[in-house]
């Protein structure tokens, strides 16, 4: 049986209905936008289907008409809720470095991540927890910040909401989304060196997956794994 879960964002009505079926998750959205290399694209009044394959361990986004838009996991795709302040994960990620928390915790695929107050709300099936600070990692280039932080890119200064997503590709660049739908891609070299600061006091390091500890050493970003704990609230 599908799960229905109705939003009441500030403008719109978001309807998300999730089906489990034949080895494959589904979510069909509405009202909801990605950028990928700089480029937004909005669904606007059109409905979007999330399909996500086991045997792939990948997520197609396709339209209405059943045409593929990205392959978000390859793609290191985030979907933005227009009117709700909230971001739908396409994958399993793992969330790191809170204020509030010790350790690694698994955050599953097509949970939701709000804005709140104090920080954000990660609302996983039917767990939901609240967490200060961090970043959500997908094990694949992509980070999303759990609070504002500055973005250092070949020295340049880029200061960023909550809630921004950011894709470092080695030799590539650097992709940006804000939860305001601003979206910016960075070129980079094989020289250019990308970090950001949060405020537990470590420095990642996003165009290498490594981490500067507060308490010195160095570590690399953990990878998505069911050997992690599932988020809970405290």
């Amino acid at each position: 049986m599908p799960v229905v879960l109705i939003c009441l964002g500030v403008a719109a009505v978001i309807l998300i209905a999730g089906l489990y079926f034949a080895g494959k998750h589904r979510l069909t959205v509405a009202d909801v936008r990605y950028a990928y290399r700089g480029e937004v694209t909005e669904s606007g009044d059109e409905t979007w289907t999330m399909t996500y394959s086991q045997t792939a361990r990948a997520t197609t986004l396709r339209k209405q008409s059943g045409a593929v838009l990205c392959d978000m996991t390859d793609d290191g795709i985030l979907l933005y809720q227009a009117d709700a302040g909230s971001v739908i994960l396409p994958n399993r990620y793992v969330l790191q470095y809170a204020n509030d928390r010790e350790g690694t915790y698994r955050v599953e695929l097509f949970a939701t991540v709000t804005a709140a107050e104090d920080g954000v709300l990660i609302e996983d099936g039917y767990r939901s927890a609240e967490v200060s600070g961090g970043v959500l990692y997908n094990g694949r280039d992509t980070y999303l910040f759990l609070e504002d932080v500055t973005l250092t890119v070949d020295g340049e200064e880029y200061d960023l909401p909550k809630l921004t997503g950011v894709r470092a590709l080695y030799g590539d660049g650097i992709d940006i989304c804000t939860p305001d739908g601003d979206a910016v891609f960075l070129e980079t070299e094989t020289t250019s060196v990308a970090t950001a600061e949060l405020s537990a006091g470590c420095v990642i390091y996003l165009l290498s997956d490594r981490v500067e500890l507060a308490g010195g050493g160095s570590e690399l970003m953990n990878s998505p794994s069911f050997s992690w704990q599932r988020i809970s609230g405290q």
